[in-house]
This record gives C-alpha cells, sequence and structure tokens, in this order.
C-alpha cells in the first residue's frame, strides 16, 4: 500500500488512522470522513493530540481518500486481513455502551 510515512510515529499514526478509516467505512455503508477518523485516532492515541494538524492536514486525507475509493466488500476484506478482531471488539463496544444485546 504506501503512502507518505513521515518519522516520529508516523507510521504507527498512519496504520492507526487506517484502521479506524477502514472501521468507519465498514460500518457506515463504504464511506467515511476525515473529521471522524481524526476523532476517533486521538480518542484511542491521546499522544498524537500535539500532532493533529498535521494529521489533518497530511496523513488522514490520502487514508481517507483511498478507503472511499474502494469497494465495500474490499473495505471489509481489508479490515479483517490487517486488522483482525477489529470489528468484532467495536461491536461488543458499542453493544456494551448501549446495554443492547447483539442480534445474531
Amino acid at each position: 500500500m504506501g503512502g507518505g510515512e513521515r518519522g516520529g510515529g508516523g507510521g504507527a499514526a498512519a496504520d492507526e488512522a487506517r484502521r479506524q478509516a477502514l472501521l468507519n467505512a465498514v460500518q457506515h455503508g463504504g464511506r467515511t470522513m476525515a473529521k471522524v477518523v481524526l476523532a476517533r485516532l486521538l480518542g484511542s492515541r491521546p499522544d498524537l493530540r500535539p500532532h493533529a494538524a498535521d494529521l489533518a492536514s497530511s496523513i488522514i486525507p490520502p487514508i481517507v481518500d483511498e478507503v472511499n475509493a474502494m469497494d465495500p466488500d474490499r473495505q471489509r476484506s481489508e479490515l479483517e486481513e490487517r486488522y483482525p478482531g477489529a470489528l468484532a471488539a467495536a461491536a461488543s463496544a458499542q453493544h456494551g455502551a448501549s446495554g443492547s444485546p447483539a442480534v445474531a
């Protein structure tokens, strides 16, 4: 895949941003938004808050564009291959927060 990897942990931040973008797209009909990815990324990685401007301007937008250009089936398969358990963990957290049981 590739992209503009930067020093100072940019690779780890970009990887987490991609995970968040794929997860959000799979949950929302194949589309995600940069501001949602940024909010989720900073929520899960508070250490990245000082780098929010760089994330918002140069790291997250190309990831979101690439994810949004993918077919929804490809989004799901990449999410499951690269980040096993991410979708199940998100569903579990969502159901736990709402108090509603998962429906099979």
